[in-house]
């Protein structure tokens, strides 16, 4: 079976919920220079390549839990009023310490963010051994959330 074959008979558009009947939106063609055309495979799902937050996280996780965040995971300090650092610190400690723990209770095994993560979450999320892929497109946690039936 050809790969184009293999993808169109692979590839279901849910016409209902407003996809196209054209499958090319839903298919990619990752070339690989120096390759020849008997070295080339079809590969179900999505394919990405971003690195994980930490060197000590994982690396392959079979039969992953994955949660998809928008945003991202920061403490927004107020401009107008006057504290003392040593108080702001502690509240940014004590609500990234709150948000990782309602993380955690869904017990995700990646999580994938939008945006950026501060660095008192990362290592939260070191010590629950969650993995953490931070900086990810709109367009591929949409492609992801497709392929897991998720929701961003």
């Amino acid at each position: 079976m050809t790969l184009a074959t293999r993808c169109c008979a692979t590839v279901e558009p849910d016409v209902k919920n407003g996809d196209l009947l054209d499958i090319r939106p839903y298919c990619k063609l990752k070339v690989i220079p120096g390759g020849s055309v008997e070295d080339s495979a079809y590969m179900s799902g999505v394919v990405f390549h971003k690195n994980v937050s930490h060197k000590k996280m994982a690396r392959v996780i079979p039969n992953a839990k994955i949660m998809m965040l928008s945003g991202g995971i920061e403490y927004t300090r107020t401009e107008n009023r006057i504290a003392s650092l040593d108080t702001l610190l502690e509240q940014e400690e004590r609500y990234m310490e709150i948000l990782v723990t309602k993380i955690f209770k869904l017990k995700p095994d990646v999580l994938i963010v939008g945006k950026s993560v501060c660095r008192k979450a990362q290592e939260l999320l070191l010590r629950a051994n969650i993995v953490l892929v931070q900086y990810v497109k709109s367009s591929l946690m949409t492609r992801i959330a497709r392929q897991t039936g998720a929701t961003v």
